[in-house]
């Protein structure tokens, strides 16, 4: 599939001849949906509103959350990137509460079960949502896992990251948006 990507008017320009997981779009719009050609969610832009459960049967929805810098982040327990990445996400889920991140974890279509499995041994206290049939994951055209989008206070989104996400690479994100590091 190709993968296309638009420079937003008012961001910075960067070149890229074709995109590296583990790399950011912080500057430049995602990638255009590989099928249907409705665009995707694009750096600059209202992040798409959602509403999903939680294991518990606990409803949340994105526009809940305005005025809250959200780190959302596309995840399976199958992921080896996502099991590695899930103790930073913890660690920062509690360092910078204060500062109003909240930190919603989106598990694509796993059982109830498989996934409270994972949040347990893991030790995970953030939410974690599930996206019981793919169409939040396919709503932010989620390519790869896992994928993380930093939302600003304004319900913008900000960054969009493909891959594991580093420490550094959270602070720089974080920072972008006001938190201090």
């Amino acid at each position: 599939a190709a993968i296309a990507l638009i420079a937003l008017a008012g961001f910075p320009q960067v070149q890229r001849s074709s995109f590296e997981p583990g790399s950011s779009l912080t500057t430049e719009a995602v990638v255009e949906n590989w099928e249907g050609g409705t665009p995707a969610p694009a750096i600059g832009q209202i992040a798409p509103n959602f509403r999903l459960r939680d294991p518990n049967d606990r409803i949340y929805e994105l526009k809940d959350f305005t005025g809250n810098i959200v780190l959302l982040n596309f995840w399976a327990t199958w992921c080896a990137p996502c099991r590695l990445e899930m103790p930073l996400l913890e660690q920062h889920s509690h360092e910078f509460a204060d500062e109003n991140l909240v930190i919603l974890a989106i598990n694509l279509q796993e059982s109830v079960a498989e996934v409270q499995e994972f949040v347990d041994e893991m030790g995970l206290s953030f939410p974690i949502l599930l996206d019981e049939d793919g169409s939040v994951s396919e709503q932010y055209r989620i390519i790869g896992y896992p994928s993380t989008f930093i939302i600003d206070s304004t319900g913008r989104i900000r960054t969009i990251h493909i891959g594991i996400i580093t420490e550094s690479q959270l602070h720089e994100y974080l920072g972008q948006v006001g938190i201090s590091i």
